[in-house]
């Protein structure tokens, strides 16, 4: 999962911070940090958002069963939305 992650972070301003770890349960915090700023847009509609202080932006949930990622939720801190996929 670390790999994964390390991934799935390069171009990204932010980054996976592990929260617990058990067999079957890894939980990660996706999160940004004070001073960071990333490009959002494109075809001449960019904008640049900075930030200001520390955040979370996405709690992750990753669930294993026999060594196979069986459920793989990610949780809006602000809304409490979810998507889940199994």
């Amino acid at each position: 999962m670390t790999q994964l992650n390390e991934l799935m972070q390069i171009g990204s301003g932010y980054k996976f911070i592990q929260t617990s770890y058990t067999d079957t349960l890894i939980t990660y915090d996706l999160g940004y940090f004070k001073g960071d700023s990333y490009i959002t847009g494109e075809n001449g509609t960019s904008s640049i958002i900075n930030y200001n202080k520390d955040g979370v932006w996405r709690n992750i949930r990753v669930e294993i069963k026999n060594n196979a990622i069986v459920r793989y939720t990610e949780i809006n801190p602000k809304t409490n939305d979810k998507d889940v996929i199994e």
